[in-house]
Formats: C-alpha cells, structure tokens, sequence
C-alpha cells in the first residue's frame, strides 16, 4: 500500500492552471526567471480523480537520464478539488504568481478530527454506551492502577497550578502518522461514509481504552477536589508563593522563615520559588545568607512553603502567611501503614540532618517499590520458585523484585528472556539496590542509551564547572545564568550529595569508585 506523508488541499488562483487541470493536455511547464524549471504531467487514477507528477529539469530547461518523475498531488475533477504534497508547494504556491493558496488543515489532520468528533458523538461522553464496563488487559489494569495511585495527582496538580480545571469530557484520539493511498481514495470517493465506518471500527476495537479514559477521568476530578476544597493543603500555600512571585516579576527577592524555633530573613533568586516544589533548595541564596541558613538550620537543610512567613520585594510584601506550628516538635515518616517518629529538635540540636534525610530517602524508595511489587504480577519461567514479581518488561528484558522469605526485604534482578519467553538466563542481581536495578534494566533493555548515562562523580564535577562560572561572572548571557541555575537545581535533586561529593573531588587527585549512574 503507497504512503504519502500527507496531502494539503489548495485554492487554484490562476485561470491558466484551473483550464489545465480540467481539460489541458500534455504537460504544463512552470517557469522560473526566463527558463522552465519543472514540468507537470497529469495521469488519470479512477474517474474522476487525476494524479499529479513533476518533473524537476535542469539548468538550461532540458531534461535527462537522470530526470524523474515525483508524485505531487491529485486533482477531484467532478468537486474541482486539489491536494498537494508539502514539497510541491515551493514551485506552486510561491514566487510573484503563484498557482495555488492552501486552504486549511492537511488531510490527515481533518480527517482525524472529523474521525474523532464522529467518536465521540457515537460515545456521547456517558459511559453507559460501552460494550465493556470493566478493564480485563492486565496491562491497562496496571496503566490504570499506577494513574490512580501517582500520576493522576500528579496531573491535578499541575492543573491547579497553570489554573485550569478537569473538563470530564470523553476525547477520542483517533491517529493517522501518514496517510495511505487507499484511506484517500475512500475519502474522495464518499466521504461522509469513510468518516462513519473508521469512526464505528476505531470504537469498536477501543471499549475499554475508552473505559480507561473515563476511570483516568474519575481519578483525575477525585484528586482535583480533594485538593481544591482543603484549605489546609500546603499545595495552596505553594501556588500563592508561585503565583506572587510570578506577577511580581521580581528576580531577588527577601524571605523570611520560622524554622525549628529559629526566625531568618534572606535574600535569594526567585527561580525555586516558582512552580510546584516540595522543598526549596538553597542555591539561589546569597553566599552570606546561605552561611547563616546552614549555621541555624544545618548544612544540607532546605525550606518549604509552610516555613514561609513573608516575602519582600524592596519595600513591597508580596506574600504573608501565619507560621505553622506544630503543637511539640516530634515529628514522623509514614512508611506502609507505620510511623517512623523522631524528635526533630533533637535532630536538629545534634546536627543530624543528614542522617534525617538518609531515613527520609530509604522509606520514601521502599514505599514507593514495595507498592508497586504489590501491584506486579507474578513472574513465572521454567525453574523459578518463589515470590518474584514482574516489574518491567522491554525487548526481552525483564525487571523483576524478590520479596525473600521472613520479611529480608527485596531484591532486585534483570534478566533476559530466552526460549520463546518460558526461560530466563543472565541475572544481574542487585540486592536491595532498585534505583541501579532501573537503570540496568534500561539500558541492557535499549531503552536509555548507556553513553547519555553519567556517573555521580562526573556530575558533581560538571556541578563544580557549572558552579564555578557563576561564582565567576562568567555568565555570557541573562538566559545562560537561568540555565546554569537550573542546571544545579537539577543535579542538586538527582545527587543529593553533589555538593560534598564535588568538594571531595575537587581536593583530592585520587580516583573515585564510579558507583550508580544518573541519566539527563
């Protein structure tokens, strides 16, 4: 079946071109300056459509050996209507007279919205009108289950942030990457009756990834509301910090924070604090005031909204907030149904901080993949005893957890597939290591080239480059300093340690073991 990338429908503007196309016959000759450029012929397909080919000549308007024809549109003599191909509207629908103007989309954008309006007509946005009332493919089960659980928040989120809401609407999302020659001649042909039939078959074959996208839809509303109507969300308190700072249009600003007991106002760059953040880092702050905030709050500490009482822009507030203050200072993590408690001003009098994020960082990872061994399904291969789940699977390699016996913990394995998929064979086994687990998996699987992977050490030394040219004024431009800035962001949450890693390195010429790697 011939593909055609795409075809663009025109408006013939010249009475010359128009007379050729109804009823000239041999071939049309388009000018360029005083010499033919290029020749067109006409081939008649099916009543009453005619193909169009170009031929390209050569400098002195002749042709050769070399010479070859180019399919370039076609032209529906009984509605008078042209399509061309996108490379052929340089010699038509350019120069001081042009043959042609387009019209409108090209055809494979309007026959897929026609498609999917008439989808979604069929759908009438209620539920109801699905043949399926339940997901069985174990795949959208889990796609469905990992939206519920993490991404629909995720979205909400950042709704609420560029201030949209959900709309609940059905969208069909019917595609065409390229269009075939049959799928164009069906809709030259008939087109009320093309869009009918693809819309009637697309939904047919889709029941329940349309179900999906209304169990999706009723995840994504149920966690807009539980945001929006709880006022004691701290997500308000972001969006109002976010939203000051982005009307303000300020670049340095004065913040004020009541931590642990302890009150400091500093100056810092606006770029953390706008968007979606748990946590503001420290990088943006003056190098004085990051002393200080490092003297009374520790050395790897950050703030967050809730620590924000005021902000400043010269003598304009442009935030102010009561403080949140917890009623004593015992504090905890929620891990699987527990509460790991710590008292955190003890935490704070003995300059364990990093200890507290060490913690903090080893619950969060464990919830998050002791989760999703819940939701895996078992992994079954010849001569595999025991309780291994399948996390992911890509070109024949496989992710997969091992819950050991007597509550062990976890450990993670890649495997490759081999006998038609009944046998694994090459473990790389990894312990209780699940984020070097995932990039394993990712690049023995071909999903993430291994040459776009760095290592810790190499991205605290790119941290300590990036670094040492804004410390130095070596910023070329306004827009390379916020890209620098962001560059130290990033690597500041991808190696929590960058900082003293890069220190490390800086000091001393000796090796370092190359551990994990981090991907950008």
């Amino acid at each position: 079946m011939k593909l055609v990338k795409d075809v663009i429908p025109c408006t013939v503007v010249r009475d010359d071109f128009r007379w050729w196309l109804d009823g000239g016959n041999g071939p049309l000759a388009i000018q360029t300056g005083e010499k033919d450029s290029t020749l067109l012929l006409k081939l008649g397909k099916s009543p009453p459509v005619d193909y169009l080919y170009r031929m390209d000549l050569g400098r002195d308007g002749s042709i050769s050996w070399d010479s070859l024809l180019k399919f370039c549109g076609a032209y529906d003599t009984e509605h008078q209507s042209l399509y061309l191909v996108e490379d052929s509207l340089n010699c038509l629908a350019h120069g001081p007279a042009p043959f042609v103007v387009t019209t409108g989309q090209s055809m494979t954008e309007e026959l897929c919205g026609r498609i999917n309006r008439h989808v979604e007509k069929i759908i009438a946005n209620d539920r109801s009108n699905l043949s399926c009332q339940k997901i069985t493919d174990p795949c959208e089960v889990r796609n469905l289950q990992y939206y519920q659980e993490y991404k629909a928040r995720e979205e909400a989120i950042e709704m609420i942030f560029n201030g949209k809401t959900p709309d609940g609407q059905f969208h069909s999302t019917y595609t065409m990457e390229e269009l075939p020659e049959t799928t164009f001649m069906a809709w030259l042909q008939d087109p009320e009756n093309f869009i009918q039939t693809e819309a009637e078959v697309y939904s047919k074959r889709n029941q329940e990834k349309f179900l999906l996208q209304f169990l999706k839809n009723d995840a994504l509303w149920e966690e807009y509301q539980a945001i929006a109507q709880d006022p004691d969300n701290h997500l308000h308190r972001v969006k109002a910090i976010s939203d000051a700072i982005k009307t303000s249009g300020a670049k340095t600003v004065t913040v004020t924070v009541q931590k642990n007991g302890e009150e400091l106002s500093f100056r810092t760059g606006t770029t953390p604090l706008m968007g979606h953040h748990n946590s503001y880092n420290t990088s943006h702050i003056a190098a004085a005031d990051r002393r200080e905030f490092e003297r009374l709050f520790g050395r790897h500490a950050s703030y967050t909204a809730e620590d924000i009482t005021r902000i400043t822009y010269g003598k304009k507030t442009l935030y102010e907030a009561a403080p949140i203050q917890a009623e004593d200072m015992t504090e905890s993590i929620e891990w699987g149904g527990m509460s790991l408690c710590y008292d955190a001003d003890l935490v704070q009098r003995n300059g364990l901080e990093d200890a507290l994020d060490q913690v903090r960082s080893i619950a969060v990872e464990t919830q998050a993949y002791m989760r999703q061994m819940a939701a895996a399904p078992p992994l079954l291969a010849e001569g595999l005893s025991g309780n291994y789940r399948l996390l992911a699977e890509f070109n024949h390699i496989i992710l997969a957890g091992h819950e050991r016996d007597g509550g062990y913990g976890v450990e993670f394995i890649t495997w490759e597939r081999i006998r038609n998929g009944t046998a694994l064979w090459q473990g790389h086994y990894y312990d209780n290591d699940f984020g070097t687990a995932k990039q394993d998996f990712a690049t023995r699987s071909g999903l993430v080239p291994v040459n776009t992977l760095f290592t810790k050490e190499q991205l605290a030394v790119i941290y300590d480059a990036v670094q040492n040219m804004t410390a130095l004024d070596l910023v070329s431009n306004p827009e390379q300093g916020k890209l620098l800035e962001r560059i130290m962001e990033q690597l500041q949450e991808a190696v929590p340690q960058v900082i003293d890693l890069a220190n490390v390195l800086t000091q001393s010429p000796k090796p370092q073991r190359l551990e994990g790697m981090q991907q950008y």
